[in-house]
């Protein structure tokens, strides 16, 4: 702040020795503090004319000194010209008292203010001469000189050899850089000036050339040096610029201690092909340029102006094209750094920390990546100020921060005229484009961010008070976001801030939001209490709400989207060309003066003509995404495309064709309807959000290239305005249209056909439906959940063949009467529904066939809907012959055994005993030599097996024949091919996916109704299950012998695959850190990270065709081929030399998994036919019982919920044993083999699959021409109960030689012959949903696949621990990984933290929400930053709640 008016009034003109000034100022450690005044005239002076005036941390009245006439100089104190005069403490170092003529004890701390005066000053009335510091309050630690913060306090400061005067204008003579400053910045105790006036301080340029000759001579224009590093060590001194001449030099610079100025002869010629051509390029690994400045004697100040550099790579560092560490001074103008990689460092372009100020001007970050592995930032820069400028970022990769990382220490960002394009992150957790803390005053503006990914601003909340200001601003003004993820979000990282401290106040002004993810989103309800800050935006375009507020209702977050006053707009901006990445706007964009102030919104202006902007909109097959604009002379090509181009109330207008699409709409109103009279079909669909939209005159058909799970679907939250779908036909759905929120809707002409579910509606909605049809939905044709209500008139429901209440309409709302949730009148229902006009007659439809569902002029629909109209969808369209109609009740699905049918017979069935059925007689015409399968369906809803009496007549047969029938409830049976065979077992992680592996080297993803995600491709067969962690990361075993990781898109993680050096045919175990186990057919067993870094590794000596398990203590069980049971205790193992704690031998071949029960007892299957119990007493085993079946196992041995242990046999036995070891109950199944593990769910009930050998009961072969009964190679799916008892058996092609896998009522397997089959089994309704999926063979943390299941095989209360304990690292010392076990006895808030002996944060490895129980984590001797750290003492501390402990451990290298 200037204080000049006070100046103005009592200041008269300076005296006639105006060349009297300032020289040097020096404010060092203890009492090194001086002031030197020069003698600038050409003639002796007498100071005594003179004196220095001062005040003390500020003055304490504006414009008055506290001390004038502070120091005096007696008469006859001559100074001759050209020469000083230095005034210093008395206690000073004797380098400054040889030099000192005169001592004062109260010189500057920084903060005094000095001003040489004319001698007779008093506190009004003074004459100033020249200043260091001003007028005005106590201005902290000091002032600002160059560019350099608080630089009179613990610098030296150097008048400039080019000024010749004094300067009254502080503010003028201490500039805001280096080049404007009449001052030089020394750092603290730099003396070498002191008692001279140093002509050297003018800067200098030494030249640099491909050319030059390396000698202490060198530097010259006519002489230029070789090498820039051989200038930087031998030619520069303070204040030198090293000219680089134009070529590639190769060479990694280091500089120390010593400031430097590197440029090309761009300063002299501002051509830009002195930057292109002026190449610095790293000779070997290593950063480009290293500058550290730790001596504080130096100045600390790097500048480069007009060089590219070029193709930096490092491996374990921080920063790879430039690394800047403890200055004063960072300018990089003028300049590209492109090409840097990295291998695991901090930043791959530039790291710049401890820097006061920093300055990035004119700059282009291109191209800056990763290699082999990831950086974790771009830029990373920490420090107290930085300037921005007209720098672009593009086509950069990293880890974490694709563009700039700001630090926590900084007081102020400036960001101006910036652009950053297609900048990519990779990390799997929160990624930036730019990571700001949140104590930053600052402000983005006129700056452009487009295809981003990530968050375009991480808000970071700092949780230390020390670095958290009272109140903080960030302005965002005139940007433009196009494309990208998240643009604004908070991040409760690190520690929260105290509860009160004032966070940031966001305000965004004139900005473009346009096509991103999320454009603002706030923290969890975790940090409710510490938000205090607000965001608010104005004058800005948003073409979403969307405000991600984790469920957080609290925070006090303020958003003005559409709020009064707040002049947002939501509309097309037309920029010229969006796709082309042209963002400048066309001279029609509503952006245009609706600004603030009447200015334009976004960092652009106009740059094109106008450009059309509906409101009709147009779409065919034969337009062009490219070329067209959509209008009707130029249409687009694809349905998204028209959408994404329309505001509110514009409607879209399709022409005839065929359009594989999925579509959706957010947040604005539009109709999309069809040219009138074209026959448009979407094999897709349209999905609607916050938009009262509406469609009219489309087709729906599924199709495998889209595979989506509804046709239309609408999610609205208000009853205004109404929504309407009219004149549309859709099949083939898993659900029609789905209808949620509270909307009002309106459905006209509409028909839904052949899907699972044809309309659902959940919600507080109304629906308003005429002259609607649906028709053969498989579970109902109407659902109704969650309050919903409809009302339907003139319309057709017909045929579900869901066991539902009410037919055709599913009610969840049971409570409720369904007359007052659906109100039916004058529609034809089948079942029947109470309402004037209805009925219950065949509608006749003209050919179902070819899914016409027009009316035959003998339907009983025609004239008797309301007011002598049709009832359904369509009109008449045929006229059909009389018929009779067999009765719609009669139910054919299920099995009753293998009966010899001829192509084309006419079998008849009657039921002759008193079981009550639907229809007791019927006829059907088989065309095709099978298995004949029918169940009759009772009317009380058959469950379990019952015996009948049936008859069969069939063609060719003169007597009737009697038998027995078991009659099954069954349910649909899904299948889906894969391109390959499956051996290894499904695994699932929810119920909406689900993963099978394939022979032909795949992995497939599908939901719970088998609809594919995707497929992973790898090499070499598989044939076992694929194990999955809870964020979707799939591992694999390969029998090319490599191990695979993918990400839950589907994409390789990076580091993988891994060769494993052997086959491998067991699937991956994982222990409570996410670190895999897994053996292979060399008899190599290897634990690895899940970043792919080898852990341990141990040869035991025989192959592992098993997965290994992991038990409730942290010990792991292997199995070896040749027999032998192997333990190791993983709390305690060495990694460099890892021993087992026991060995059991068993004489015969394992290929199964073990399991394990809540007592930590294993079981065992050998290949010879014996189930071993083996007691884990620590550092030995026992066997304590087995039992020979006398049978090869190939399955593993599973447990079920009472610890009863189950294993079945090759030759098709199935056995269930106790705990003590007695067999319960065995079953035998002569001509099958069982090869798969079963699987239990939990109600104990038991599934496994039987596979047929091909042979009848009397042994023959199926394919002998004598047998009257025939069996096909199948495979039997059964379901025992716990007694033994079968419950559901289904047939299905192929062989099952998978493990089983059992979730909600369903059974998920693979065949041999490559298809994944789902089969529901008969469970009640509440039974059915509140069955978890059983923590057997697939799915628990001990053995392989599913993580959501229990981690145990077994639960038991037993796992929860009694006290808190914070456990001995393992092993201790160690290098570089080790373990730290603790106990959880309740849930709560934990962090953990190591420190040095100093204190200081060295990592923070826990600091989240957990769980009660057992845990560990792993440290790999890495601080914060990802670097390793010294060899030495550690201390790690845990806080859970109010307990709190505090171990050592050391670190060895």
């Amino acid at each position: 702040m200037k204080y000049l008016f006070f100046l103005t009034l009592t200041i008269s003109t300076v005296i006639s020795q105006e060349n009297v000034f300032f020289s040097e100022y020096g404010e060092g450690s203890g009492y090194n503090k001086y002031l030197e005044i020069y003698n600038g005239t050409d003639a002796e002076i007498d100071l005594s004319v003179y004196s220095l005036s001062s005040c003390q941390s500020g003055c304490g009245t504006e414009g008055q000194f506290d001390f004038p006439d502070n120091v005096t100089f007696a008469s006859g104190t001559i100074v001759a010209a050209g020469d000083v005069y230095v005034v210093c403490h008395e206690s000073a170092s004797d380098a400054i008292i040889e030099e000192c003529d005169q001592t004062f004890p109260y010189l500057s701390n920084g903060d005094d203010f000095f001003a040489l005066t004319e001698a007779g000053a008093n506190s009004e009335s003074y004459v100033v001469i020249d200043k260091i510091g001003d007028f005005g309050p106590d201005p902290g630690s000091g002032w600002d000189v160059a560019g350099v913060e608080d630089a009179t306090r613990d610098h030296t400061l150097v008048r400039k050899a080019s000024i010749f005067s004094g300067n009254t204008d502080w503010e003028s003579s201490s500039g805001t850089n280096e080049d404007n400053s009449e001052w030089i910045v020394y750092p603290e105790n730099s003396w070498q000036f002191l008692g001279e006036r140093n002509s050297e301080t003018v800067a200098n340029y030494i030249h640099v050339s491909l050319e030059g000759i390396d000698d202490m001579e060198c530097g010259a224009v006519e002489n230029p040096c070789n090498t820039i590093q051989y200038a930087i060590d031998n030619r520069v001194d303070y204040f030198s610029t090293i000219i680089l001449n134009n070529g590639t030099y190769n060479e990694n610079l280091y500089i120390e201690d010593i400031n430097v100025r590197l440029a090309s002869n761009f300063i002299f010629t501002s051509d830009s092909n002195d930057v292109n051509t002026t190449i610095l390029k790293g000779e070997t690994s290593g950063h480009i340029i290293t500058s550290i400045h730790a001596n504080t004697s130096s100045h600390g100040l790097l500048s480069i102006n007009g060089l590219t550099i070029e193709g930096g790579y490092d491996s374990y560092q921080s920063g790879d094209g430039i690394f800047a560490t403890i200055s004063d001074s960072l300018s990089i103008t003028n300049s590209v750094i492109k090409n840097c990689k990295t291998f695991n460092s901090s930043a791959l372009a530039l790291w710049a920390t401890d820097i006061n100020n920093i300055i990035i001007e004119n700059v282009d970050f291109i191209n800056n990546g990763y290699y082999e592995s990831e950086s974790e930032n771009l830029v990373l820069i920490l420090g107290n100020n930085a300037t921005i400028k007209n720098t672009n970022w593009k086509n950069n990769i990293s880890r974490y921060v694709s563009a700039l990382n700001i630090g926590y220490t900084f007081e102020s960002i400036e960001i101006d005229s910036c652009t950053f394009i297609n900048n990519q992150t990779t990390g799997p957790f929160t990624t930036s484009l730019m990571y700001l803390v949140c104590n930053i005053d600052g402000s983005i503006t006129n700056s452009l961010f487009s295809n981003n990914s990530g968050d375009m601003l991480d808000l970071h909340g700092y949780g230390n008070p020390d670095f958290l200001p009272s109140s903080t601003t960030l302005n965002f003004d005139n940007n433009t976001f196009v494309n990208n993820g998240k643009i604004i979000s908070f991040i409760n990282y690190d520690y929260p801030p105290e509860i009160g401290e004032q966070l940031p106040e966001i305000i965004v002004t004139n900005s473009i939001f346009w096509d991103n993810a999320i454009d603002v989103e706030i923290p969890d309800v975790s940090w409710s209490d510490y938000f205090i800050g607000s965001i608010n935006i104005s004058n800005s375009l948003i073409d979403t709400t969307s405000v991600s507020d984790n469920n957080d209702t609290t925070a006090a977050i303020e958003w003005n989207y559409y709020n009064s006053g707040s002049n947002n707009l939501y509309l097309n901006p037309l920029f010229c060309d969006q796709e082309g990445g042209d963002f400048t706007l066309a001279e029609n964009s509503p952006l245009i003066g609706a600004g603030s102030d009447g200015g334009t919104i976004g960092c652009f202006d106009v740059g094109c003509s106008g450009i059309y902007n509906g409101p009709n909109w147009y779409v065919s097959n034969a337009g062009s995404n490219d070329d067209g604009d959509g209008s009707e002379q130029d249409p687009f090509n694809t349905i998204q495309f028209g959408l994404d181009h329309m505001q509110n109330n514009d409607t879209l207008i399709i022409y005839e064709g065929d359009y594989y699409e999925q579509a959706y709409v957010t947040d604005k109103d539009v109709v999309i309807m069809s040219f009138p009279s074209d026959e448009v079909t979407i094999y897709g669909s349209l999905d609607f959000t916050n938009s009262y939209s509406h469609v009219d005159g489309l087709n729906f058909e599924n199709s495998a290239d889209t595979m989506s799970v509804s046709a239309i679907i609408y999610n609205v939250g208000s009853f205004e305005p109404l929504v309407t779908v009219k004149n549309c036909n859709i099949s083939s759905y898993i659900i029609g249209i789905e209808l949620y929120g509270d909307g009002n809707y309106l459905m006209e002409n509409v028909a839904i056909s052949n899907s699972e579910n044809g309309l659902k509606l959940m919600g507080s909605l109304f629906l308003t439906a005429n002259n609607v049809t649906f028709l053969d939905n498989e579970y109902s044709n109407v659902s109704f959940e969650l309050g919903a209500q409809a009302d339907f008139t003139n319309s057709i429901l017909w045929r579900s063949e869901g066991d539902f209440i009410h037919g055709n309409i599913l009610i969840e709302d049971t409570e409720a009467p369904p007359d007052s949730i659906a109100t039916i009148t004058y529609s034809n229902i089948h079942g029947g529904w109470n309402g004037e006009g209805n009925i219950d007659l065949n509608p006749q439809f003209c050919n179902l066939l070819e899914e016409d569902l027009t009316l035959s002029a003998t339907s009983p629909c025609v004239g008797t809907g309301e007011d002598g109209s049709n009832m359904g969808a369509f009109g008449v369209g045929c006229l059909l012959p009389e018929m009779t109609l067999i009765d719609d009740n009669f139910e054919v699905f299920g099995s009753i055994g293998s009966l010899d049918v001829l192509n084309n017979d006419v079998v008849a069935f009657e039921i002759i005993d008193s079981l009550e059925v639907i229809s007791d007689s019927d006829q059907i015409n088989f065309a095709t030599n099978e298995n004949l399968e029918i169940v009759y369906e009772t009317t009380d809803g058959l469950y379990g097996t019952e015996n009948f009496t049936y008859v069969v007549h069939y063609n060719g047969e003169s007597d009737s024949a009697e038998a027995t029938l078991e009659i099954f409830l069954e349910t649909q049976l899904i299948s889906i091919n894969t391109e390959g065979q499956i051996y290894g077992g499904l695994a699932m992680l929810d119920e909406t996916s689900l993963y099978a592996v394939s022979s032909n080297d795949a992995v497939y993803r599908y939901n719970e109704s088998l609809l594919q995600y995707y497929t992973l491709q790898v090499g070499g067969e598989i044939n076992s299950a694929s194990t999955i962690t809870n964020d979707h990361k799939v591992y694999i075993a390969s029998s090319n012998n490599n191990l695979y990781s993918f990400n839950s898109s589907g994409v390789s993680n990076p580091n993988w695959p891994r060769p494993m050096g052997s086959e491998l045919t067991a699937s991956v175990t994982l222990d409570s850190d996410g670190n895999l186990y897994l053996g292979t057919n060399n008899g190599i067993f290897q634990a690895v990270t899940e970043n792919n870094e080898s852990i341990w590794s141990y040869n035991c000596g025989s192959p592992i065709y098993s997965s290994a398990v992991i038990t409730q203590n942290n010990r792991l069980i292997i199995c070896t081929y040749d027999g032998r049971i192997i333990c190791f205790n993983l709390s305690t193992i060495n990694y460099e030399t890892p021993s087992f704690d026991w060995l059991l031998p068993t004489g015969s071949q394992i290929k199964s998994s073990p399991a394990i029960d809540d007592m930590g007892f294993i079981y065992v299957t050998t290949t010879d036919g014996k189930l071993l119990k083996i007691n884990d007493q620590g550092s030995s085993s026992e066997i304590s019982w087995q039992i020979d079946i006398q049978q090869e196992i190939e399955a593993s041995p599973i447990l079920d919920g009472s610890g009863n242990i189950m294993i079945v046999s090759a030759e098709g036995s199935i056995n269930k044993i106790s705990p003590e070891g007695e067999i319960l109950w065995t079953s035998i199944n002569e001509n099958y083999q069982i090869i798969g593990t079963p699987a239990f769910d939990n109600n104990n009930n038991l599934f496994v699959a039987l596979i047929s050998t091909g042979t009848d009961s009397t042994g023959s072969d199926s394919t002998g021409s004598d047998s009257t009964f025939r069996r096909n190679i199948y495979t039997r799916i059964c379901g025992y109960d716990p007694d033994g008892i079968v419950f559901t058996k289904t047939n299905v092609p192929g062989t099952i030689e998978s493990s089983l896998l059992v979730n909600q009522g369903d059974i998920y397997f693979g065949s041999t012959d490559g298809v994944v089959f789902k089969k529901s089994y008969p469970v009640s309704p509440e039974v059915r949903n509140e069955l978890p999926m059983w923590g057997t063979f697939q799915g628990n943390n001990q053995r392989t696949g599913n993580q959501s299941a229990n981690e145990l095989s077994l639960s038991s209360n037993s796992l929860v621990p009694n006290d808190f304990i914070l456990y001995q690292n393992y092993p201790n010392p160690f290098n570089p990984f080790t373990k730290l076990k603790y106990d959880l006895p309740e849930d709560s808030f934990v962090s953990i933290a190591i420190y040095d002996m100093l204190g200081s944060v060295i990592k923070n490895l826990v600091n989240t929400n957990q769980s009660s129980g057992f845990k560990s984590i792993q440290w790999n001797a890495t601080d914060n930053l990802g670097k390793s750290v010294p060899a030495g003492m550690y201390i790690y501390t845990i806080q859970a709640g109010e307990f709190r402990q505090t171990r050592k451990m050391v670190l060895l290298k």
